[in-house]
């Protein structure tokens, strides 16, 4: 599944409420500029892999998880980044099963692994 030259990956697997756990760990995302709603209202997802999306392009985030309430856990690696990321309103609404989930930082402020972070490391795979 060649993805390299997607530039929009907006409602790519919204509403998908039967998901439980998605490994998207193979995607190239290094052309991707708008990641808005994603996986929105994917309400029985659990656990997503995004250790391999390079997020340095993106710069709309806004509802990606948006709904996910059941999300506990979401991998990603030293390739996401979220510095050019200009809308990222209700980014992480209701994703109130994530780690140190905030309901007031709902944002991209949280949106990365580490002291106080939504997300969890794991390496990239090798390419």
């Amino acid at each position: 599944f060649d993805t390299s030259s997607v530039k929009d990956m907006s409602h790519m697997f919204f509403g998908c409420n039967a998901l439980e756990e998605l490994d998207l760990s193979g995607f190239d995302t290094s052309s991707v500029k708008d990641m808005r709603s994603m996986f929105s209202e994917c309400t029985a997802l659990v656990e997503l892999d995004l250790s391999g999306f390079d997020t340095s392009s993106v710069t709309s985030m806004s509802r990606m998880f948006y709904y996910c309430s059941n999300l506990t856990t979401i991998y990603a690696s030293d390739k996401w980044s979220t510095a050019k990321v200009t809308s990222s309103s209700n980014m992480f609404s209701t994703c109130t099963s994530l780690p140190n989930f905030n309901s007031s930082v709902i944002d991209k402020t949280n949106a990365h692994y580490g002291a106080g972070g939504y997300l969890t490391y794991k390496a990239a795979p090798a390419v």
